[in-house]
């Protein structure tokens, strides 16, 4: 028996040293952790206020090199844009732009002593900061100094990006330590025009510092050049060269360009510090955040542990050695009593018991082993009941969650409480899949779920249905309109695009939506087919939605009558091409026009292309009809000619399915021949949508049209499924923005100004802007002072018959007598 305590107390000694040592690597550790945390948290915000600052400073540098490249310097304006950026900056001190003698406008000599902002020679330099709550205009002083204008000689000389050293500058009479962010003025040629640049102050970073305690630690910013940009816990040291810990290691040993974390148990007045060192990229330079911890506030816990640990640990030992052969017996009988009653309950179903044994010896390792076993038995069981309720890709209730939840709702809602049903589907998914791979289809299902649970909120529930649609349940909707505006944004949000493989994809959700009171959803699969109708009714559109009524319930039947009708249709030509003029904008004259099909059906009368397109690309059907629009499109332009028309460009839409034909090249080719039409009157109006499955032998396709002297035009540019980062690639003739770019230039300054600027970098590029849906004077007037070059719309005529079409050509060649 002595032999049994004196091992069962050796035991439980070792034991113990074990847990210590164990308690001393995890305190290390997690206060290791906790600087890392908050140093690299700190590490982040600073760093995206710089991204954010440089991409302004970026933007503003390339508008004002676009204004000077086309002519349109306007100082007034410049630093009116310049103010706007400030004020919309809180953190930042100051913006300003400097430029070479006659650099900007070529017109210094008429800007002497005109304003604020300029020199004495009447060079532009205006400085728009802030001071005393206010946001001034100044003059940029002291740039001719070698040493306090190093904002202004250090970008000129390296003709780079430049963060500048911490300085002092006055601001209207008050000295202010700052920062500089600086990027170049070039012109094509690579000569030095002038600088733009952003001001910190320093100020702003040192009381970020100074809130950084880590374990009663402190923070500190070391510039490149070595020295304090901000000190937590010395301001007297800002501007100071760097404290080098370890006297016999240069700066660069500690500074590099990785995150470095080190324990200097160092002799002397230093006392043992942790230090992580972290970089700081900003463009082309490297500042270094460092953390200082005395390491015994990090060991600070593991000493207090210690105490309690060797206290509790003596008492023990003291009670066991007491009292040990006494109860030795009974704690082995009691204990093996406690395992068969509940390994008896186990055995009956009930998982909640726990064996609580403490005794230090065998029946512990083994209570431990056993509770080990019954909760990874109990884990198990839960994770299959929530994976029978839920998607293991989204995360998000499944079906079998959706009919749970419902019928849960079903039995504690009062009979007219209303409820709305939404069932989402996502249009061009199988796009992604073909074009990617299904891995990054699981990344956009993701993305997916998350943008509308953002959207929702707390205001409703988000299923996964299955593959690529979700079911949303508005289980309190006050009323329709609550339903309409959610409907809305789920569709704006997934609008946006999805990044993958660094290029962006674009997809859209058609929604349906049921709306009724609890006591009528008593049939859950009736209410999810009606939604699932009236999302097939939407999906006509895409990025659409549609509430059902009882009407939408023919459309299946209508869809199948279309599908069966349009064989007919084509043999019999049922279809008839109407005519929507385009103006050019210099002129007021028409230069050209646009083909648009439309179906006169001997029984249903005029069918909407929306209404028969999907069914034609479904059924492989769009191929012959393309052929027929492009063949009558180049006949009627031949017959016109005949007339003794003018020459015109014929427009004709090509589908992304029309286009992957492996004949359309032939086909295109065949019908300008036996038409006798030069091919440039022909123009082949194409959405992004064609490239997004197989790019590379699309634009190769683009090209030998272009060779031929077919014109190329770009579709619904601005519908949200467009990107300029394409454009540099296609070869275009034409760039169309689409009616919904523009429904708002009369009234919002901020899309007049988008316009104007897709308009200035579409001629750039060497294409021309023609601008769909003006329907206003107002509309006409600001298109065409911001150089728009053609349009459409109905301010000038809707799309016509070819008899009225030609009637209005002839008529707007008659010039009135005086």
């Amino acid at each position: 028996m002595l032999a049994l305590g004196i091992v069962f107390v050796l035991s439980f000694s070792g034991l113990i040293a074990y847990n210590l040592v164990n308690l001393f690597r995890v305190s290390l550790k997690e206060g290791q952790l906790r600087a890392q945390e908050q140093s690299l948290a700190f590490v982040n915000d600073l760093t995206d206020q710089f991204d954010r600052t440089i991409s302004m400073v970026e933007t503003l540098s390339s508008t004002l090199l676009q204004m000077r490249a086309y002519g349109g310097s306007n100082r007034d304006y410049v630093v009116s844009l310049m103010e706007d950026l400030l004020q919309n900056r809180p953190e930042l001190l100051g913006i300003y732009t400097l430029w070479e003698p006659d650099a900007f406008d070529g017109n210094d000599a008429l800007f002497v002593n005109g304003n604020d902002y300029h020199d004495a020679t009447g060079r532009f330099i205006p400085y728009v900061v802030r001071s005393q709550g206010q946001i001034l205009t100044l003059p940029i002083h002291s740039y001719n100094s070698e040493t306090e204008g190093s904002f202004y000689h250090t970008p000129k000389s390296s003709k780079q990006f430049a963060l500048i050293e911490p300085y002092w500058y006055s601001v209207n009479g008050a000295e202010i330590l700052m920062t500089s962010l600086v990027f170049p003025l070039l012109d094509k040629d690579g000569s030095f025009l002038g600088i733009v640049g952003a001001d910190f102050e320093l100020n702003f970073v040192q009381r970020e510092i100074e809130k950084i305690h880590p374990l009663e630690g402190y923070a500190t910013i070391i510039t490149e050049q070595h020295n304090y940009l901000a000190h937590g816990q010395d301001r007297s040291r800002l501007l100071q060269p760097y404290d080098n810990p370890v006297s016999s290691k240069s700066e660069s040993q500690w500074l590099n360009d990785q995150m470095t974390a080190m324990f200097l148990d160092t002799s002397g007045d230093m006392a043992p510090t942790y230090r992580l060192y972290y970089p700081i990229e900003i463009e082309n330079a490297l500042w270094h955040l460092e953390i200082v911890i005395p390491k015994s506030k990090i060991l600070k816990p593991f000493r207090q542990a210690l105490r309690d640990s060797l206290l509790i640990s003596f008492l023990a030992l003291a009670a066991v050695i007491a009292i040990m052969i006494f109860l030795i017996r009974r704690i082995v009988v009691h204990n093996i009593r406690r395992v068969i009653a509940i390994s008896s309950a186990m055995a009956d179903g009930d998982l909640r018991q726990r064996l609580d044994i403490r005794s230090g010896d065998e029946f512990e390792t083994m209570a431990g082993h056993f509770n080990r076993m019954v909760s990874s038995r109990e884990e198990a069981e839960n994770l299959i009941r929530y994976q029978a309720m839920h998607d293991t890709l989204t995360d998000l209730y499944n079906r079998n969650g959706f009919y749970k939840y419902v019928q849960e709702r079903l039995n504690q809602k009062p009979p007219d409480e209303l409820a709305a049903l939404m069932f989402i589907d996502l249009d061009h998914f199988k796009l992604i899949n073909d074009t990617l791979n299904h891995e990054k289809g699981d990344d956009v299902l993701i993305e997916v779920s998350r943008r509308i649970r953002d959207v929702l909120s707390d205001n409703g529930l988000l299923f996964r249905f299955g593959g690529d649609e979700f079911l949303v349940m508005l289980d309190c909707a006050a009323n329709k309109e609550k339903v309409v505006e959610s409907a809305i944004r789920i569709n704006r949000a997934l609008a946006l695009p999805f990044i993958l493989q660094e290029r962006p994809f674009y997809i859209s959700a058609s929604i349906g939506i049921v709306i009724d009171t609890w006591s009528s959803f008593g049939s859950i699969d009736s209410k999810i087919k009606e939604a699932d109708t009236a999302m097939y009714v939407a999906k006509k559109e895409r990025n659409s939605y549609r509430i059902f009524d009882s009407a939408m319930n023919y459309a299946p039947s209508k869809e199948i009558m279309l599908e069966n009708d349009l064989y007919r249709a084509l043999e019999e030509e049922q279809f008839e091409l109407y005519y929507q003029p385009k103006v050019d904008f210099s002129t007021e004259r028409i230069y050209g026009v646009e083909a648009l099909i439309r179906w006169k059906h001997p029984e249903l009368g005029i069918i909407s292309p929306l209404d028969f397109i999907p069914i034609a690309e479904k059924t492989g059907l769009i191929n012959p009809l393309g052929e027929w629009v492009i063949r009558t499109a180049c006949r009627q332009n031949r017959k016109w000619q005949d007339m003794g028309l003018p020459p015109l460009t014929v427009a004709v839409n090509i589908s992304m399915i029309q286009f992957q034909h492996a004949a359309i090249l032939e086909m295109i080719r065949n019908n300008i021949e036996t038409a006798h039409i030069r091919p440039h009157m022909l123009e082949l109006e194409l959405t992004e949508s064609v490239f997004m499955n197989n790019r590379s032998q699309t634009l190769t396709l683009l090209r030998q049209l272009k060779e031929m002297g077919v014109q190329i035009s770009l579709d619904d540019f601005g519908t949200g499924y467009s990107s300029l980062s394409y454009l540099k690639n296609i070869p275009l003739d034409y760039l169309k923005l689409d009616k919904s770019f523009i429904s708002n230039i009369t009234t919002d300054r901020k899309e007049q100004m988008i316009v104007k600027s897709v308009i200035v970098i579409a001629h750039n590029l060497g294409f021309k802007v023609v601008t769909e849906g003006v329907e206003t004077q107002e509309q006409f007037d600001i298109l065409k002072k911001h150089l728009c070059d053609g349009m459409q719309g109905y301010y000038f005529s809707p799309p016509l018959p070819a008899g009225k079409f030609q009637e209005l050509l002839r008529s707007s060649l008659t010039v009135p007598e005086e």
